[in-house]
């Protein structure tokens, strides 16, 4: 634990993980929106049915995984750099990581209580359709 820059960049890995993890997370749900929007009509004629949603549960906790390690590395970097007193420049910059990868890990938690009903759409107000 002597040395403070591969906890920092391992920190920086893992949350960039956490980003890409809700990134495909939130670009297949608008997929799905786009999908359901472009078969309004078959839909509410029944000769088409509602795919599944993405699974923002299984992404959300991926994330929030991903955070919680991203946050334990860079704690622990700004432990060793105030330790060492070699790197100033990381101690200040850990705990804007730390906050940053608090954000991230939020909203990856707030993925944990989507919807799982087709019905109610990605985001719980609904189908994207003009019909309702």
């Amino acid at each position: 634990m002597r040395r403070p820059l591969p906890w920092f960049v391992a920190g920086v890995v893992l949350v960039a993980a956490s980003m890409l993890t809700l990134y495909l997370l939130f670009h297949s749900q608008d997929e799905w929106n786009a999908d359901v929007l472009r078969h309004c009509a078959d839909l509410y004629g029944g000769a088409w049915t509602l795919p599944p949603l993405p699974d923002a549960r299984l992404y959300g906790g991926i994330a929030v995984v991903l955070a919680l390690g991203a946050l334990v590395a860079f704690v622990v970097a700004f432990v060793a750099a105030v330790r060492a007193a070699r790197h100033p420049w990381i101690p200040v910059t850990a705990v804007c990581a730390v906050m940053f990868t608090v954000l991230v890990g939020g909203t990856g938690a707030l993925m944990l209580d989507a919807p799982t009903d087709r019905g109610h759409g990605t985001d719980g107000s609904g189908l994207p359709c003009p019909e309702g």
